[in-house]
This record gives structure tokens, sequence and C-alpha cells, in this order.
């Protein structure tokens, strides 16, 4: 497992694109400032996990690494399995872990919630396979559910610094039942506007694409 994550799971993150795009800050040489991104002109990289508790060897491993940032899914439906009720309990650990060992999580907002979207049959582009997954959030009160929880979830967790990502690669069968430029639109204007709403400072990226190195800038 630690094999898995430690070299199947190795990438550089979208902070690396965003850090790039950022300014220099002038400083004096005998000093290193910060930005928003961790020290001026240093590229940070990271690696994807999937667990959130139980690995705390794997994250003394990374730790140990060098690496300064671990990616991971924030699931909608896992969070809030009753309307408007949230469970942030096993992230609280997770932050918690990441803090011991001067770490910070990209938490990709994603994924739908049977609470307010029904299932669908649809063909997977990259197999094409027959898939039946609930559709990503496309009308007004799944739109509107998933950027309250998002803003929720930046309130929450202000201090953990996390960098918030919208979605994942949408471009392909993450999106359901299929891509739509439109949709994807539409949910990330109005999550980030809740986010920024909510929480100003709070630093809001997307959308990571399939085919892409690195992530594309969405600031707001």
């Amino acid at each position: 497992m630690r094999k898995i994550i430690l070299i199947a799971s190795l990438f550089l993150y979208c902070a690396v694109a965003l850090m790039a795009a950022v300014k220099p800050h002038p400083h004096k040489a005998t000093t290193v400032k910060a930005d928003k991104f961790g020290p001026v002109n240093q590229i940070g990289s990271g690696i994807n996990i999937h667990f959130v508790s139980g690995h705390e060897k794997d994250l003394d491993m990374i730790a140990a690494a060098g690496f300064k940032f671990i990616r991971i899914d924030f699931q909608w439906q896992g969070i809030e399995r009753t309307k408007g009720v949230y469970d942030w309990s096993a992230f609280d650990g997770l932050m918690a872990n990441l803090k011991k060992r001067n770490m910070r999580a990209i938490c990709i907002l994603d994924y739908s919630n049977r609470l307010y979207e029904t299932d669908s049959v649809s063909i997977n582009p990259l197999d094409h396979k027959e898939q039946r997954a609930t559709n990503s959030p496309q009308h007004p009160e799944s739109v509107d559910a998933f950027a309250r929880w998002a803003a929720a979830a930046a309130v929450h967790f202000k201090a953990s610094n996390i960098v918030w990502e919208i979605w994942n690669e949408p471009n392909i069968s993450f999106w359901k039942p299929k891509p739509n430029v439109n949709q994807y639109t539409a949910l990330a204007l109005a999550t980030a506007k809740a986010i920024r709403a909510a929480q100003p400072d709070a630093l809001i990226i997307g959308p990571c694409t399939w085919h892409q190195a690195f992530c594309n800038t969405w600031m707001q």
C-alpha cells in the first residue's frame, strides 16, 4: 500500500502552477518570506492519497520525503448524509495529523449526493462500458446545496489553510452522466461565490482536467 502511495500516486500539484503565477515578492536574501502558497519562489510538491485515517505511518513517510501537500477527495455524500447536517469528524482528524507534520491539504470538493440528485446510466468515455452513478449537481437545489456545503467546509476548516479545488477532472467520466461545460461552470461559479462570501481568504482552484499536467486556475 505504501509503495503504491509513494510511487504510483506521485505527482506535482496544482499548487505548482499557481505558485508560478504569483509575482515574486521583493525580500532580503537573509529572509524567507511566504505568500498564501508557502515560501516565495519555491516549488511545493505533493502526493495524492485515498485515505483519511489509519495511515499515520504513511503520512510520516510522505513528510520525511519532503512533500508539503497532500491532495484528497473531499466527498460531499460522505459528509452530508442528512440534509443540512455536516459531519466533519474524519477530516478534523486528518487535518490535525497534517498539521503535526507541517503539511497542507488540497481538498477536492467533489461528487454528488443522492439527497439531491438521482442516478442515471451512461457510457464511460474511457472504457465504453455502461455505468450507473448519481448525476453531478445540475439542478438549482443540488447546485445550491453543494455551494452551501462547500462554504460551510471553508468556514469550519479556516485554520487548516486548505486549498479548495472545485471538482476532479470534469471533462471526463467524473462528471455524470457525461461531461457538460455549462453545468460545471454553473456549479463552479456558485461554489466559488459561496466560499468567497463565507470565507474571503479561502484559496479556490479548478478545474483540474484530464490530459493536462497542471490545473487551470479558477480564482475569484
